[in-house]
């Protein structure tokens, strides 16, 4: 399951934004070390996200208003890279694809198997630096893709909405924004 909701924008620092929606999930999700069932996307008045649990505020069930083989617009906030971790634990450097046809490919990489991007325009963002508590900085490279996709398998697709696409989710990357659904 896929939930979306519209949240007035908070006036805290970004380190803390992704902190303060936790609050919106039911107490029997919230908990220390658990994996962050939400993704988010803030603009200038709002914050969307979904989710994979039910949020304590106005929400609209995604899976009513999405079909296999219908086609969306789309765009989504990612930062396209490859690194992560070693299959044995061991951190790895983050490595970001910087070229336009390498970020497409990125996204048809992870939307395989759910949906099938049709059309695609990549746009660069500046370097965004979040500085969070003991003067440690995270660098984030990002950049927004936008253009038309189609679904392929409809319950796969909104397990990928709710994981996001990329990393760097809790710095507010990788919510896929559909305007003709998310009204």
């Amino acid at each position: 399951m896929a939930w979306y909701a519209r949240i007035p924008k908070m006036d805290v620092p970004a380190y803390c934004v992704h902190q303060l929606l936790w609050s919106y999930l039911p107490k029997e999700y919230r908990q220390a070390g658990a994996e962050r069932p939400f993704v988010y996307l803030q603009d200038k008045e709002h914050i969307h996200v979904i989710s994979r649990m039910p949020l304590s505020t106005d929400a609209m069930l995604l899976e009513t208003s999405i079909s296999s083989g219908k086609v969306y617009q789309f765009k989504v906030l990612c930062s396209p890279s490859r690194g992560g971790k070693s299959p044995d634990g061991e951190r790895l450097r983050r490595l970001y694809y910087r070229g336009n046809d390498e970020r497409r490919e990125w996204l048809s990489r992870r939307l395989d198997g759910c949906a099938e991007v049709l059309f695609s325009s990549v746009f660069d963002r500046p370097v965004r630096l979040i500085k969070k508590p003991k003067g440690v900085t995270v660098k984030i490279e990002e950049c927004v893709i936008t253009g038309t996709l189609r679904v392929t398998d409809k319950m796969a697709f909104l397990s990928k909405m709710s994981s996001g696409i990329g990393g760097r989710g809790a710095w507010g990357c990788g919510l896929l924004w559909m305007p003709e659904v998310m009204q």
